[in-house]
């Protein structure tokens, strides 16, 4: 396995940054997953609040 077929997991060794920057692009990546099809008004729209 390599690191391009995972490209969004941390690295399992290596640095303190290695793996800050690894999970940042986690994130990055499971955003543009979630939001890739939104339009405009959908990435306006808010969810109900928390009662």
């Amino acid at each position: 396995m390599t690191d391009n077929d995972t490209p969004w997991e941390p690295p399992l060794a290596g640095t303190e940054v290695a793996h800050l920057v690894g999970a940042l692009d986690r994130l990055r990546t499971t955003f543009r997953w979630k939001a890739d099809d939104l339009d405009a008004a959908g990435l306006r729209a808010r969810s109900a609040p928390p009662r």
